[in-house]
């Protein structure tokens, strides 16, 4: 615990070469370590540090919550390790952290601080990756921000959502609703097959294209009550 929390403020530094060399080491441990494809060398029975990654981490949302010294570094992190795919494996059936990752997120963007609300925009846009509820609960948080107090919120919310529509693979698909209730049926099947679950981000190809041009057409900066409005 205290050596990830040594690489988090590291990782959140303002020096360019150790923010370079500590993202690269702690990536390489968890590859190493925290990926579901071991390396040959390393026995599967004592090679799984991911539990203690993520317990280290919601350890660290909690003790410090509010305070932007640890928040923001430790937002970065977990953005990297999204990134790169080290926390892929874990999905709300089964694993809590994402369902706990959700109001912790819509805690902190409660902020003034515009670099860490645009991390946690960030964190969002990485959270459509992970099955229902989680996609759902993170694109509705997503479209909210859209009518955000402040314009610059707006604006780089609508952009990040307008390139996830461009490049999600299930930008056409079915509601959130129903996303949700399905990832519920599976949750509590004992069935060992699991399925992931995932919401659209629109109904049709129709919606999708009018979604897009809303968010490219848009002055989000401009006068919130009519961008309200455009979100509606």
């Amino acid at each position: 615990h205290d050596i990830f929390s040594g690489l988090v403020i590291s990782i959140g530094g303002l020096s360019e070469t150790v923010v370079k060399e500590s993202s690269s080491i702690l990536l390489q441990f968890c590859r190493q370590y925290c990926s579901k494809k071991q390396t040959p060398s390393v026995k599967d029975d004592d090679s799984d540090y991911t539990p203690l990654l993520i317990s280290s981490m919601s350890s660290l949302f909690s003790i410090h919550k509010g305070d932007d010294r640890v928040i923001v570094p430790l937002l970065k992190t977990l953005n990297l390790l999204l990134k790169h795919g080290i926390l892929e494996a874990l999905q709300p059936h089964n694993s809590p952290f994402f369902p706990e990752m959700i109001p912790i997120i819509a805690s902190e963007m409660e902020s003034s601080n515009l670099v860490k609300i645009k991390l946690c925009i960030d964190t969002l846009i990485y959270l459509l990756q992970i099955s229902d509820p989680i996609r759902g609960s993170a694109y509705k948080k997503l479209v909210v921000l859209l009518g955000h107090k402040y314009p610059r919120v707006r604006k780089y919310a609508s952009e990040q959502l307008y390139i996830q529509f461009l490049s999600d693979r299930n930008t056409v698909g079915i509601s959130i609703e129903e996303a949700a209730t399905r990832a519920v049926a599976i949750d509590i099947t004992t069935s060992s097959a699991v399925e992931n679950v995932y919401c659209g981000l629109a109904p049709s190809v129709e919606a999708s294209e009018k979604a897009q041009d809303l968010l490219v057409t848009t002055a989000w900066d401009g006068p919130v009550k009519e961008v309200r409005a455009v979100r509606q």
